[in-house]
């Protein structure tokens, strides 16, 4: 039988008090603070979270959420689990999202029936999730320094893909066939998590509430297997 944390959260707000991550973000692409400002005003909101969360009695077998994200989450997903090869640095992650003198930038889409938006990844039948960036491990490993045990937070494979897209010569091509490597790469995360000892990991498939394809329901319960063995016997668990 799971036991589960005496308490948690799903999520928490990371944009701060009077919108303070998001005039951060603003003031970094005017040029009115530089990359390290930016940084630093960053880091100082995920360290208030932490200590407010924990401050309101997630104390003792708790679990914090370390799901931060500087932008947006779908495009930190799609770092994260490599979808650009080589990883990417702060100004180029924005690039993915505003366009610069060479490349445009991301499609915006709504997420799901809400006002919020979200950037589109896009998908190519040789998309490897080979590599990709440390960020999430690196806030994991930030807020465990500070003393909190966190539950990380995670998108996950199924709702990533069915958030993403495909262009131009590849539109069209069937994108859940690419599962099978996106869960590889959950799983080296995984086992990013394992080696921290890291007692949960929380996955969100939100797709799960759309009317999905039959394949695309029919892939969650082997996918999930297969995440869920890499960790049986552990002291990691998902939730």
């Amino acid at each position: 039988m799971t036991t589960f944390p005496k308490a948690t959260i799903e999520g928490y707000p990371r944009i701060g008090a009077n919108r303070k991550l998001k005039r951060a973000l603003e003031s970094y692409w005017a040029g009115r603070i530089d990359a390290d400002t930016f940084r630093s005003t960053s880091r100082a909101l995920r360290v208030n979270n932490y200590n407010h969360l924990r401050d309101l009695g997630l104390t003792e077998d708790y679990a914090i959420p370390a799901d931060v994200a500087l932008y947006d989450q779908v495009l930190d997903t799609a770092l994260t689990v490599g979808l650009v090869p080589g990883g990417v640095d702060l100004d180029e992650e924005f690039a993915l999202a505003r366009g610069n003198d060479t490349r445009v930038p991301l499609e915006m889409t709504k997420w799901f029936d809400t006002n919020y938006h979200h950037l589109v990844p896009e998908l190519a039948p040789d998309c490897a999730f080979d590599g990709g960036v440390n960020w999430w491990l690196d806030e994991v490993d930030e807020a465990r320094a500070l003393g909190h045990r966190v539950k990380a937070v995670l998108l996950g494979p199924l709702s990533f893909l069915w958030l993403s897209k495909s262009h131009g010569a590849h539109a069209g091509f069937d994108r859940l066939s690419l599962l099978p490597r996106a869960v590889q790469a959950y799983r080296r995360l995984l086992q990013g998590l394992r080696q921290r000892g890291v007692a949960w990991v929380q996955i969100d498939e939100p797709a799960l509430c759309l009317d999905l394809p039959a394949d695309w329901l029919a892939a969650f319960q082997p996918a999930y297997d297969e995440l869920a063995a890499d960790l049986r016997g552990s002291g990691t668990k998902l939730m």
